[in-house]
């Protein structure tokens, strides 16, 4: 599978931690990227940030200063930014098709304190959310790439003689033992 085809997950934190420490609400920005901008991806890119780094964040200051920048016509799940959750995990959910570089813009200002400063750092868990000690409500929201089969094509020529031939004479000599088992059993319960 491409790589940019796949759902990326990344997560802002103070410290740039792959692992949350305590269970904590999250703000879901679910952005689907019509270009590449780095580090971000064609696609479907998910940033999920803790309730307790987004309130200091430069974007939710711009939200209460009715800045939305790129987010205006945004779908918003969760209607108090500041105290609404819509469950365990999820504080709000906010969705949108975005530029490359309006999704960095916004990934930027997660990463700034409310007056501008850069304290926050993101860390990519696409390969690790399961084990990222995330809320259930979260991992389950967080969009997964479909898994593709591809051909399995032809038996090999000598699967038979490597495999198929010793794993019957097996199953024979198993059932052979079987056959002299159930009789020893048998008296074995009348006894």
């Amino acid at each position: 599978m491409d790589r940019v085809n796949t759902p990326r997950t990344w997560v802002t934190s103070a410290g740039g931690q792959t692992r949350m420490a305590a269970p904590d609400l999250f703000f879901v920005f679910a952005l689907n990227l019509t270009s590449a901008w780095w580090p971000l991806v064609p696609g479907v890119n998910t940033v999920l940030v803790p309730r307790s780094v987004f309130l200091d964040t430069k974007l939710k200051a711009d939200f209460d200063a009715g800045n939305f920048g790129y987010l205006p016509t945004a779908a918003v799940y969760g209607d108090d930014l500041a105290t609404a959750s819509l469950s365990d995990g999820v504080a709000a959910v906010i969705a949108g098709t975005l530029r490359g570089d309006q999704a960095t813009d916004v990934l930027d200002r997660l990463l700034m304190n409310a007056s501008g400063g850069w304290v926050h750092a993101y860390v990519d868990i696409t390969g690790h959310v399961l084990v990222a000690n995330l809320p259930t409500d979260v991992v389950r929201i967080v969009p997964w790439a479909a898994v593709v089969n591809g051909p399995t094509g032809d038996v090999p020529a000598d699967f038979w003689t490597k495999i198929g031939a010793p794993m019957t004479m097996e199953m024979n000599h198993l059932d052979t033992c079987w056959e002299c088992a159930v009789p020893f059993f048998q008296c074995a319960r009348r006894v």
